[in-house]
C-alpha cells in the first residue's frame, strides 16, 4: 500500500498485502522530515474524501491512496 507524505510517495506492507497502516503524529514528522516540536499542523485525506486533522497521541489508520499533509511553523522556517 502506498501513502503520500508532503508529495512524498511511500510503501508499506508490501510483503503480507497489507491495505492499510497505523501513522502516528511523530511517525508523519518523521516520514516528512520535520521535528515534532517545528510542526504546526498534521492534516489527511483520503481519496474517498474523508479527512481530519491528526493530533499526538492518536493514530490514523491511513488506507492505500491516502495522503498526509505536515505543515512546519512558520518561526521554524528559518
Amino acid at each position: 500500500m502506498k501513502i503520500k507524505v508532503n508529495s512524498k510517495s511511500f510503501e508499506f506492507g508490501k510483503a503480507s498485502d497489507r491495505t492499510s497502516c497505523k501513522v502516528s503524529f511523530e511517525s508523519a514528522c518523521e516520514l516528512s522530515g520535520i521535528a515534532p516540536r517545528d510542526v504546526a499542523e498534521i492534516t489527511w485525506k483520503h481519496k474517498t474524501g474523508e479527512s481530519g486533522i491528526l493530533k499526538a497521541g492518536i493514530k490514523l489508520i491511513a488506507y492505500d491512496g491516502t495522503a498526509i499533509i505536515v505543515k512546519q511553523r512558520e518561526e521554524s522556517k528559518e
